[in-house]
């Protein structure tokens, strides 16, 4: 199973470029800034972020970053 899953397509991302804006989220949101950093990636690649963190999801549906967030059960 490793081998497959060493097989998968990953991309990575630095994360030092994110930092900025996912600590300004962290502030405005009071979250972490672990979470902060994904729904950072997610606002510049033009993208969304699936979680099944149902605290950091109501919090982030209830700001202007709602369209940058999906919960994981409404992935198909």
């Amino acid at each position: 199973m490793l081998s497959e899953i060493q097989r998968l397509p990953v991309t990575t991302f630095a994360h030092w470029p994110l930092l900025p804006a996912a600590l300004d989220l962290a502030i405005s949101l009071d979250q972490m800034v672990y979470d902060c950093l994904y729904l950072a990636l997610a606002e510049t690649r033009n993208s969304v972020m699936v979680t099944a963190d149902r605290r950091f999801h109501d919090v982030v549906s209830d700001s202007i970053w709602a369209d940058r967030i999906v919960w994981i059960e409404d992935v198909t």
